[in-house]
């Protein structure tokens, strides 16, 4: 996959239409020669290639960003509700975190603030 910066230019770049461009140095520029003529086209299949690897990876990110407090925003009022009921529901998140932890005061507030584990459910 190329740099973030040629992609967004390159995807900018073949969205004109009829306007004069500079593909000098492009690294999606291809240059072909039919019948003695010299022809030069974007390379349109691998940008949508690369912009599509580029946003996967941009999602994984973004999902490691998320704080255990951004998940439970995310949940319906019903597995909310399900959690709040359980007296130690932090536990029943994250049993590891509460089994790190000396005593469960401030458990609750250091928890949703902190990052949650990759492939965490919701």
């Amino acid at each position: 996959m190329r740099a973030r910066k040629d992609i967004v230019l390159a995807l900018r770049c073949s969205a004109t239409y009829g306007e004069a461009v500079d593909c000098t140095g492009c690294p999606y520029l291809l240059e072909a020669s039919v019948e003695g003529e010299s022809w030069l086209s974007c390379d349109v299949d691998q940008i949508a290639l690369d912009a599509a690897e580029m946003l996967r990876q941009d999602g994984e990110e973004a999902g490691r960003l998320m704080s255990n407090g951004d998940r439970i925003r995310r949940m319906s009022d019903e597995e909310l509700t399900e959690r709040l009921e359980n007296k130690n529901w932090v536990c029943d998140f994250d049993r590891e975190w509460c089994e790190q932890r000396e005593s469960c005061e401030n458990c609750t507030a250091e928890w949703i603030r902190s990052p949650t584990k990759e492939g965490s459910e919701k």
